[in-house]
């Protein structure tokens, strides 16, 4: 699973001969409590990134802010985002999400988008 080792910051260098060996990145839409996108990518379930509370409507999950990520194609995505760069190219073909484990689940995503590039200089998502 990449990365092999554990985000512990959002700018984190794996070193040695590793496959994954490299600068890693990671950024979010928000970040109003201090948990970083970092936290998204650090392996553990004790932690967790969180976005802005009032990001969405408590009922029914609709997103009321104006955070959003476009395709090329013109495709807009409304919400919250984290975001990982990697300093090589895999090929994605699993992944996990949890979801926090000191609330109930109600706060995980119901729908949302997995996005990727092969290269910060493309527009194309």
């Amino acid at each position: 699973m990449f990365p092999s080792e554990a985000l512990s910051s959002s700018t984190y260098t794996i070193t040695g001969s590793s496959i994954d060996a490299g600068t890693y990145y990671t950024s979010e839409s928000t970040n109003p409590y201090s948990s970083g996108a970092e936290k998204a990518f650090d392996k553990s379930t004790r932690t967790h990134y969180h976005s802005i509370d009032a990001a969405y409507q408590s009922s029914v999950g609709n997103y009321i802010l104006s955070e959003s990520t476009s395709t090329a194609s013109g495709i807009n995505y409304l919400g919250e985002w984290v975001q990982i760069q990697m300093p090589i190219t895999i090929l994605l073909t699993s992944f996990k999400m949890a979801p926090r484990q000191d609330l109930p689940t109600s706060r995980s995503p119901r729908i949302f988008y997995l996005l990727g590039r092969s290269s910060l200089n493309s527009n194309t998502l």
